[in-house]
């Protein structure tokens, strides 16, 4: 899976809060909720009630569970289908898209916080590889740089890599 192809659950009700006929927010009871107009899901906020929505989505649906359960809980069929048949498509698209997503990337991948450690953990291991074989520490960067890339940090990776003497490390593709 590419860094392009995962979709988190702040992406996915992003997404669909940029299309001009529905509007999704998230749900303590619900997951993610899905309404037909952006004004039905202002006065469910209004009144603090969670009445007007459509559709649901388990964000923690697995990809094995899409065809076996509804991975979309269609509450007002109507509804739902009054909505262009292009807008469902997208919505259809973005679902399988986010269904496919590991779980653990869906709500913190590539976070923040995820980021900075694993740049904690590279700088770690270059400081403390002089104990360890060659071939292990190959091994173990060639593994890094891979985690690094596939997260968009390889300017992180090469950065930390190189020593403050200006000598670079610089290990193959």
């Amino acid at each position: 899976m590419n860094i392009s192809d995962i979709l988190t659950t702040d992406d996915f009700i992003d997404t669909i809060n940029g299309f001009p006929e529905v509007a999704a927010k998230k749900s303590q009871t619900y997951g993610i909720i899905i309404y037909r107009t952006k004004e039905d899901m202002k006065r469910d906020l209004k009144n603090g009630k969670e009445l007007l929505w459509i559709a649901s989505i388990d964000p923690k649906v697995k990809a094995d569970d899409m065809y076996s359960n509804e991975a979309l809980n269609v509450e007002e069929e109507e509804a739902y289908l009054d909505i262009p048949f292009i807008t469902r498509k997208r919505i259809d698209d973005l679902l399988v898209r986010y269904i496919n997503t590991p779980l653990p990337a869906r709500d913190e991948w590539p976070g923040e916080e995820r980021k900075e450690s694993l740049r904690h953990l590279l700088e770690f291991e270059r400081k403390n590889t002089a104990k360890k074989s060659p071939e292990y520490t190959r091994g173990m960067f060639d593994g890094l740089k891979a985690v690094f890339n596939i997260m968009d940090l390889r300017s992180d990776y090469e950065a930390t890599m190189k020593p403050k003497r200006g000598v670079e490390i610089v290990l193959s593709d």
